[in-house]
């Protein structure tokens, strides 16, 4: 069974949060992260880790304050809907990406660069491009 996330990114406002629409998130997509490999999965949410990789963080729950369309959304999902979280832009902008993620079956050892892709740091740019304050996803199978 396939796994997708479905990721909104937001930017905070002096009402609140409130989504950024970006067509080039993911490939067109629409969505921060939305061509994603699992690898990305792993390291958004420990989602499809079948390496040894530490993810940045441990899946948080839906935010209380997600913009009104980020909520609409996971709402239409809440049933097939698992792994919610968030992130800051400026976690995953800190994260020394050039440290050793894994070694792989050859024994080479990974950075988190290697790991994620190029894919992951296209829509990272994008992120700051936009001024997003965060991302807030789920994931279905």
């Amino acid at each position: 069974m396939g796994c997708d996330i479905h990721c909104v990114a937001e930017i905070k406002r002096a009402q609140g949060y409130v989504r950024i629409v970006d067509q080039w998130f993911g490939g067109g997509l629409g969505e921060p992260f939305g061509a994603g490999p699992y690898a990305v999965f792993s390291f958004l949410a420990d989602v499809r880790n079948d390496t040894d990789i530490r993810p940045i963080a441990m899946p948080r729950g839906w935010p209380g304050d997600a913009s009104k369309e980020a909520q609409a959304y996971y709402d239409e999902w809440t049933a097939d809907a698992h792994s919610a979280s968030w992130l800051l832009v400026e976690e995953l902008s800190s994260f020394d990406y050039d440290q050793i993620a894994q070694t792989d079956t050859s024994g080479m050892p990974t950075t988190y660069r290697e790991f994620l892709g190029p894919d992951f740091f296209d829509d990272l740019h994008r992120l700051h491009e936009g001024r997003a304050s965060r991302i807030v996803f789920f994931f279905d199978n």
